[in-house]
């Protein structure tokens, strides 16, 4: 409930800061419209107010004031019909009236205000509100009688028409703030779901402890999802970790109990003996030796399979001539193939250089190498080659030996998995399980192709 109301609060802060700024982003276009609006009317009532004044020039230079007058009052009934509100002042340069008429319900305007425009040219001025009247747009000219002639109007259909529009305006916006905080609410609440899914998972696993929990993800992820596909990842890789660790742990139990059990048994002999002899004493140490060297390769070779598993492996990569790198190897294995009659063969290619661990790679192509004479038949072949295939360099390993049936094919990477037909042949289980790691580490992949009886062929394919 605590969460729940956190999460409401959230959202109820940002969706009025969202409002905040889209009503201010609002009002600030509606008082620029409204700006305009006005400058609008404003030339409007201007041009009206000229073309009025230029009519009433004309009748004035009809026949002067008299004809000003009678031409004026025969308008009047026009000026009624169509709500219009003019006033026209004919006074003299020292402010005498000559001739004046103003509109009925603005008697409380201050006329005598009209007297400090008089000027030689024509004059436009805005007299805004005086005494509670409207405001007035006013065009002062000259006549040529030595006489001024003003002419104004109050503006009212067009100042009406701008009052009835923001009175509009201010009774929409009430219901508008309304829409604007729910659609904004609804946004908000949308756009930082993959948050609030991404801290309920975070809540889950924590209350929980089960690193199997994942952030719900759209297939179409926003940029806020793709936070929760990386904490997935995050969460996958710390789990394969974890599952390795307790795997490694399993697996260290299991492969530490016979030659620990061994190794035990050989000094439980030694000690229940009631007076060995040195050559006894001699041969248990030998073994006890032997065990421990077991025990050391087997927790070396789980935590280089485990760094290569996890992606935590350090690889110092170089270039290296696979030429020189298969003859130092059959140099080594020669005297062991030797013994079962197997021979080596390697193609001699001084140009095929690669780019990798020369250490991590001599260890995969050892354990292939150190397999294929192992489980090969008696006057046997190893073929080692590499070449380039697809922008890949591919090597393989291939032996006559007992070849591993097409149903095992996917069982001998696994750890501590070893072929029935090589149970009776010492080794611990995990050379294949080692090769994969360091091959899949340097971004390739191994393939194996083999049938019982028929030899096997490894091949190892890295990027160039």
């Amino acid at each position: 409930m605590k969460n729940r109301s956190i999460s409401f609060n959230f959202n109820l802060k940002l969706t009025l800061i969202y409002t905040c700024f889209f009503l201010l982003l609002v009002v600030s276009n509606y008082a620029y419209f409204d700006y305009l609006l006005d400058q609008s009317i404003q030339e409007r009532e201007l041009d009206v107010l000229n073309a009025q004044v230029d009519e009433f020039q004309a009748w004035y230079y009809e026949g002067g004031v008299p004809a000003l007058k009678q031409r004026f009052q025969d308008h009047l009934e026009k000026l009624s019909r169509n709500d219009n509100s003019y006033f026209i002042r004919v006074v003299s340069p020292r402010g005498d009236v000559v001739f004046f008429y103003y509109p009925k319900g603005h008697e409380k305007f201050d006329y005598k205000i009209l007297d400090r425009y008089l000027s030689q040219e024509k004059n436009y001025f805005l007299i805004d509100n005086q005494a509670g009247s409207p405001r007035w747009h006013v065009v002062s000219v000259p006549l040529e009688t030595d006489l001024f002639l003003q002419v104004g109007t109050n503006g009212s259909s067009g100042q009406l028409l701008h009052d009835r529009l923001r009175d509009s305006v201010f009774k929409a916006s009430i219901p508008f703030v309304f829409l604007c905080i729910l659609f904004g609410y609804f946004i908000t609440d949308r756009s930082i779901r993959p948050i609030k899914n991404l801290l309920s998972t975070l809540r889950e696993i924590m209350k929980t402890g089960q690193l199997s929990r994942r952030v719900k993800i759209s297939k179409n992820r926003s940029d806020l999802e793709e936070l929760g596909f990386l904490f997935n990842q995050i969460l996958e890789r710390n789990e394969k970790l974890l599952e390795g660790m307790r795997n490694t742990l399993d697996h260290v139990a299991h492969d530490l109990k016979t030659p620990m059990t061994r190794f035990r048994a050989s000094i439980e002999a030694t000690l229940s003996s009631e007076n060995p002899s040195k050559e006894e004493l001699l041969k248990s140490l030998h073994d006890c030796m032997e065990e421990s060297e077991d025990i050391l390769k087997t927790l070396n070779t789980l935590m280089d399979v485990a760094e290569a598993e996890s992606g935590v492996i350090e690889l110092q990569n170089n270039k290296i001539n696979l030429s020189q790198l298969f003859k130092k190897l059959c140099d080594v294995y020669e005297f062991v193939a030797e013994e079962k009659s197997v021979q080596i063969l390697y193609c001699h290619d001084e140009s095929l250089i690669i780019h990798a661990d020369e250490v991590r790679l001599q260890q995969v192509l050892a354990n292939l190498l150190d397999n294929a004479i192992k489980y090969n038949k008696e006057k046997g072949f190893v073929h080692i080659k590499a070449y380039r295939e697809n922008n890949k360099i591919k090597i393989s390993v291939k032996d006559s030996g007992i070849g591993i049936s097409p149903v095992e094919h996917e069982k001998v990477w696994r750890r501590l998995y070893r072929v029935d037909s090589s149970r009776n042949t010492k080794g611990l289980g995990l050379g294949l399980n080692l090769v994969e790691a360091i091959v899949k580490a340097h971004g390739g992949k191994i393939i194996l192709e083999s049938k019982a009886g028929y030899g096997a062929e490894f091949i190892v394919e890295l990027p160039q």
